[in-house]
């Protein structure tokens, strides 16, 4: 694995490079150093995610199996979609029907007020509990379907782990745009006046590269599937 390819090689890496404190010297006691570096990390990445339309940003699933008579569906707990209600959703292929979102909680009102209603779903949101995370779907599926997801993503929830939600982002730019990013705003943490200006400066570069690069023609976003205006949602159903 590249040396940078983990949220915690990135730690490493400015602990002993911008900080000059040997790698074999980092241990327990830099833990508070590791934990405000986690937070430069993620506000640099978190800053940067939304610059270009890059397929990072994006979730597609096909043939996602949804089961009779189960309103909820796991899926991949480490999905952070950005805007489940305007970007993106849930299509089932056989019936040509794209659902419509709908805030969590008025499928459970609609659950609670229909509780044995069994049809081909119409509405979904998510939600997640205790590390899982899940579609809820009203009405209750009658049968089993497979459906496609199309998401768009927020930025990754970066953990001082391995790979730690880092390797989200294309390789060469986790390190040339978002470690660049994290040392800026780890010198103003630490208030580092005089290196802060050529850093911003270096950081300013890097971001104007990362755009610039950016193929021209149809992005990610415009190819994205929409949900149907709430004027005729209700009128599916």
């Amino acid at each position: 694995m590249p040396a940078l390819a983990s949220t915690a090689a990135m730690i490493d890496a400015i602990i002993s490079e911008h900080h000059q404190v040997p790698i074999e010297k980092i241990g327990p006691t830099y833990a508070r150093h590791r934990a405000r570096i986690l937070r430069n990390i993620q506000t640099a990445s978190d800053e940067c995610w939304a610059m270009r339309d890059l397929p990072m940003r994006y979730f597609r699933e096909l043939g996602l199996a949804i089961t009779a008579g189960d309103k909820d569906t796991e899926i991949d707990a480490a999905l952070n979609f950005a805007n489940e209600g305007r970007n993106g959703s849930v299509y089932i292929p056989s019936l040509d029907r794209r659902l419509a979102w709908r805030p969590l909680w008025d499928i459970n009102i609609q659950h609670q007020a229909q509780p044995t209603e069994s049809a081909a779903p119409v509405y979904f949101s998510t939600w997640a509990e205790l590390g899982q995370r899940f579609l809820r779907f009203f009405p209750t599926p009658d049968q089993a379907y497979l459906v496609d997801l199309f998401f768009e993503l927020g930025p990754p929830e970066l953990t001082d782990d391995d790979p730690g939600g880092i390797d989200a982002w294309p390789g060469r730019w986790s390190e040339r745009l978002v470690m660049v990013g994290a040392i800026y705003y780890e010198m103003q943490a630490k208030g580092d006046i005089s290196a802060m200006v050529p850093q911003r400066a270096k950081y300013d570069a890097a971001r104007f590269e990362f755009v610039r690069e950016e193929m021209p023609g149809a992005s990610e976003q415009e190819t994205m599937p929409r949900y149907p205006g709430s004027a005729n949602v209700w009128e599916i159903y």
